[in-house]
């Protein structure tokens, strides 16, 4: 999973299409100075076409609220989303999503995953667990008295 292959990171937070507007917001409020490194889950280590939608959606939100500089990758993620922005469901249905979520029996949520910016809910991973990110600054603001 790739978010356990970022666990030496100073912060980790959890983004998808369902709460890529509040994981913007929250980038911006505590770490806007901070080199931010999006890690999509991938294929197999290859390109999947739902990792640049979500990817790109999420480097939209954050556009509309700061100026970031961009790499190249982020650069084509970006490029991608717009051309398919109105479509999260048939992108899911044409990737390689679909074949994995049919495999584990979850085909019938593959309109839930599709949603965007339905949670303002911010995952943020602490010692091999993912916390709201609420629950975790006030645990680093205690610990700091």
């Amino acid at each position: 999973m790739a978010i356990k292959k970022c666990v030496k990171a100073e912060t980790v937070l959890a983004a998808s299409l369902l709460n890529n507007q509040a994981v913007a917001e929250t980038i911006v409020k505590y770490f806007p100075e901070q080199t931010i490194i999006l890690v999509c889950a991938g294929s197999s280590n290859r390109f999947a076409l739902e990792d640049a939608y979500g990817a790109g959606h999420l480097i939209t939100c954050l556009h509309a609220i700061h100026s970031f500089e961009l790499t190249d990758a982020s650069i084509s993620a970006k490029a991608v989303y717009p051309f398919y922005e109105q479509q999260s469901l048939e992108v899911l249905k044409s990737s390689a999503v679909k074949k994995m979520m049919i495999q584990y029996g979850y085909e019938n949520e593959l309109h839930f995953v599709s949603q965007k910016n339905i949670f303002s809910t911010v995952p943020v991973l602490m010692d091999e667990q993912l916390l709201r990110i609420e629950d975790v600054l006030t645990k680093k603001r205690s610990h700091a008295k």
